[in-house]
């Protein structure tokens, strides 16, 4: 009897939590660090090679969030966004927020334009995408990863 190897390869969440941080942990969506003391959003999978934790800071994941559930185009039936969406994540961000963003310019201290990948890590982004209940948690989280 042959299994169908693909289907049983489907890594599936297991669990999610937040987390302070004791250890450096890299960002899955933005790949940058995630310092010791801060907060993280953890993410446990399963798999038939056993289970997968992914790291997110607060912010980043906020983001993600945010912009599945408000920009991002897709049918009714896709999968909630996760760490792997984070490029289409920030070019949707970039073509429809930051384009018309009053901040674009100031955002880098030699006033060329910020990019898609600076996105995570932008507070006039963060406010834009954000529903204003989470705007001070992640700004918050942008500030303790900055230290």
């Amino acid at each position: 009897m042959r299994r169908n190897k693909s289907k049983d390869d489907i890594a599936k969440l297991v669990r999610t939590e937040q987390r302070k941080t004791r250890k450096r942990y890299t960002c899955q969506i933005c790949c940058m660090d995630i310092l010791p003391g801060s907060q993280r959003m953890l993410y446990t999978y399963k798999s038939s090679a056993g289970y997968i934790t992914f790291s997110n800071h607060i912010h980043c994941d906020a983001l993600l969030r945010a912009w599945d559930k408000k920009i991002r185009i897709k049918d009714d039936d896709a999968a909630p966004a996760d760490a792997t969406d984070a490029d289409e994540m920030r070019e949707d961000i970039w073509k429809q927020v930051c384009s018309n963003c009053e901040f674009r310019r100031e955002f880098e201290p030699d006033g060329s334009y910020c990019s898609p990948e600076d996105i995570p890590h932008c507070p006039y982004c963060i406010q834009k995408v954000l529903p204003p209940s989470m705007v001070g948690a992640a700004l918050d989280s942008l500030q303790e990863n900055d230290e």
